[in-house]
């Protein structure tokens, strides 16, 4: 029982391993290849949603360099815009 002492290992680890009992293990792959696709997928998602931000950040700041703000009216009030939509 005193076998790997000055290892960080649970004990429980430690007295399986001195009895030499050898457990069946059960794993599902396809369970862990679609946790690995899913982490792979939210990286995928965030570093989107950074690039997203990123632009949208710039498109605000190029607005207010501008002197222009989102409060006013998105569509310009000229005929020649309103005879295109009929």
């Amino acid at each position: 029982m005193d076998l790997f002492r000055n290892v960080a290992i649970p004990a429980s680890t430690r007295r399986t391993w001195a009895r030499g009992e050898v457990r069946p293990v059960i794993a599902s792959v396809d369970v862990e290849l679609e946790v690995y696709e899913l982490l792979e997928q939210v990286d995928s998602l965030r570093q989107r949603a950074k690039v997203q931000a990123t632009v949208i950040g710039l498109l605000v700041r190029l607005l207010r360099r501008r002197g222009d703000n989102l409060d006013g009216d998105r569509v310009p009030k000229s005929p020649v815009v309103f005879s295109q939509w009929k």
